[in-house]
């Protein structure tokens, strides 16, 4: 049996599932301070012991394993839960391999799963909610550097008529700071839910996701790119993400047609859940290979 847990927004997704990644039980932990938060984890998984559990943790996170602050959340806005050491305190509950790694990357793990093939090779997955991640897979394998991906932190340009302050603390002009949910929220004064497709913020959004947009695809020509998150959500902002991206990108180089190229998720697929399944999975072999 296999365990997965995915930090999205407000809430941990939690679940079990068998070898073929079909989830067999699930819950949702509403995110409070870490010692409440963890120990609903741990109840779950209790009730039903995983040969090994994936972790797709909101970021920033240590995944430097020579690190000592290895599978800690590091300088996280979320308070509470900065330097907290969620894979040493998952750790000390359950002694069985455990894979750790961004849930960004986890739900691009899933995606590439569920949907790569002989034409998708590379795929791109950047995620919109409470804040802003992204993942690149290449050939079934996590893209990393020195650590993973910040790409809700990539610079974009202010357009004029928005004179909004950064909702980052540490960027004026970063992508999460620009399109955030309390962003958002704060440009319109109203709470998400109850904005309508057709509000005019959502123009703004999607014109500084599409710049976003145009920035990966220079850097890391993928074969696919997927929208995940509740923002996008919203209908028409897939339709403003392709319009302004076609604006600025100018057929510069060769991409897949847009309508393939640049995609929403289906939430009902769950692909950060089966990303977590995978990073379990992964490291259950690595430990038997030990």
């Amino acid at each position: 049996m296999l365990g997965s847990i995915l930090s999205a927004g407000t809430h941990f997704h939690l679940a079990l599932g068998d070898e073929s990644y079909m989830i067999v039980d699930e819950a949702e932990v509403l995110r409070t301070n870490p010692q409440e938060t963890m120990k609903k984890i741990t109840a779950f998984f209790k009730e039903n012991p995983p040969d090994a559990i994936g972790i797709g943790s909101f970021g920033p996170i240590d995944i430097d394993i020579k690190s000592d602050k290895y599978g800690f959340i590091t300088s996280t806005p979320k308070f509470g839960w900065e330097y907290y050491n969620f894979l040493g305190e998952l750790k000390k509950r359950f002694d069985i391999p455990m894979g750790w790694n961004t849930n960004a990357n986890a739900s691009a793990l899933g995606e590439y799963y569920l949907h790569s093939s002989d034409d998708i090779k590379s795929l791109l997955y950047l995620t919109f909610g409470t804040g802003v991640g992204g993942g690149f897979i290449y050939q079934g394998r996590i893209f990393r550097g020195s650590s993973h991906p910040e790409m809700g932190h990539i610079l974009v340009e202010r357009l004029l008529e928005d004179d909004f302050s950064s909702r980052c603390p540490y960027h004026e002009n970063c992508l999460e700071g620009r399109v955030s949910r309390a962003s958002i929220q704060e440009r319109t004064g109203k709470n998400f839910e109850d904005l309508s497709d057709d509000d005019p913020i959502f123009e703004m959004v999607g014109n500084y996701i599409a710049q976003a947009l145009v920035d990966v695809t220079m850097v890391l020509r993928p074969d696919r790119i997927v929208l995940g998150g509740n923002t996008m959500e919203r209908t028409s902002l897939l339709n403003i993400t392709k319009k302004y991206f076609e604006k600025y990108f100018n057929h510069y180089i060769q991409i897949p047609p847009l309508d393939d190229y640049i995609c929403c998720w289906d939430p009902e697929e769950k692909p950060g859940i089966i990303g977590g399944f995978l990073l379990a999975q992964r490291a259950l072999k690595h430990s038997a290979n030990k």
